[in-house]
């Protein structure tokens, strides 16, 4: 198989990005109009994870093996830091505005500014919380303003943990980063999130982002000939079917089997695919408002079936990612110092003439 060069213009990782994005679409759409998720394609073939589950296991899958990369190719922290702030706040922080100060009153009532607290949502600004505003769209399901961005910060969290990592010299003990993430993944599938800084919920959602995110980066440190080898792909592919399909295991089939997978895709020279790279990386705004969206086209049109509010939304949040793209994403992107790599020194060799990125 051939392996795309150390740019991001021979590999599939934008295309999948924006897969997994489209997905989330799939998943929420019919969970917002029947408020369950009864209707919801992959729960219904599988009874487990859903569409939206494998999407935000796939982001954080690619974003392991990439920011582990990112770091190891050039391990300074200053550097670092810059590149991921420049990536994630701006979009962040223009999507929660426009939630806040847009949706929200669409949704909200005549009110909804008399009962807005600024203190309160640039705190949540700050945290990288939900939007924390007045009540939205009362009597729907989920009446929250942005159901999604929940996420993002657990994505930085798992960044602060490379910087972290590297900056303790973990990255030049051969499988200490192996062990770490092996951590991660037996403290999901026992359950003992009491062992993380925030139980509960938060403690689970960090354990396995944590898995995801540290398999991510293990397929860059040890197992990228692995990603080579396409005859592994039917095997995975099985595996991942079996386990998929029980409650217990399915998110550990992700992890494995699912990553693989994910990760042998993404960086296989794209052919064929050679000119998606050529167009906008639309897939963080796509996430950032799919949500928003739905909701507006559900409050203003509650009669709308589920299959017709998700080709609206998939395309209106289109449009959205590619406003999002040139007019924040972009022009922070470009404000980028001095993109050369410079060797780290680790223990063991890092990087080869051919890695993929």
């Amino acid at each position: 198989m051939a392996l795309a060069t150390a740019t991001d213009r021979g590999n599939h990782f934008n295309l999948l990005r924006l897969v997994f994005a489209c997905l989330v679409i799939v998943a929420h759409c019919p969970e917002l109009v029947y408020g369950d998720r009864s209707h919801e394609p992959l729960t219904m073939l599988f009874g487990t994870v859903s569409f939206g589950d494998l999407a935000v296991d796939g982001f954080f899958l690619l974003s392991g093996y990439l920011i582990v990369k990112s770091w190891t190719r050039r391990p300074e922290w200053s550097v670092f830091l810059a590149a991921r702030a420049r990536r994630i706040l701006p979009g962040f922080v223009v999507s929660s505005s426009l939630c806040a100060l847009v949706v929200g009153p669409l949704g909200g009532g005549a009110d909804y500014f008399e009962r807005f607290s600024l203190v309160d949502f640039a705190s949540s600004l700050v945290t990288l919380a939900q939007p924390t505003i007045p009540p939205v769209f009362g009597g729907t399901h989920y009446p929250i303003v942005n159901g999604s961005i929940w996420t993002i910060v657990y994505e930085v969290r798992c960044y602060l943990a490379v910087l972290l990592f590297g900056l303790l010299g973990g990255f030049r003990i051969r499988f200490a980063w192996l062990a770490a993430t092996a951590v991660c993944m037996l403290l999901f599938m026992l359950g003992r999130f009491d062992a993380w800084p925030l139980s509960g919920a938060a403690g689970q959602h960090m354990a396995r982002f944590f898995m995801l995110f540290g398999v991510g980066g293990c397929f860059w440190l040890y197992g990228r000939p692995m990603l080579a080898r396409r005859g592994l792909m039917l095997p995975a592919a099985v595996l991942l079917a079996i386990l998929i399909s029980l409650p217990r295991w399915a998110e550990l089939g992700l992890a494995l089997f699912g990553a693989y997978l994910c990760l042998h895709v993404a960086v296989r020279e794209a052919s064929s695919f050679a000119w998606f790279n050529t167009l906008p990386d639309v897939s963080y705004g796509v996430y950032l408002y799919a949500w928003p969206i739905t909701k507006l086209l559900l409050w203003w049109w509650p009669t709308l079936s589920a299959p017709v509010v998700t080709f609206l939304t998939l395309a209106a949040s289109l449009a959205a990612g590619a406003l999002s793209w040139y007019l924040v994403e972009r022009p922070f992107m470009r404000q980028r110092p001095d993109s050369r790599e410079r060797p780290g020194v680790p223990a063991f060799r890092i990087a080869q003439s051919n890695d993929v990125p």
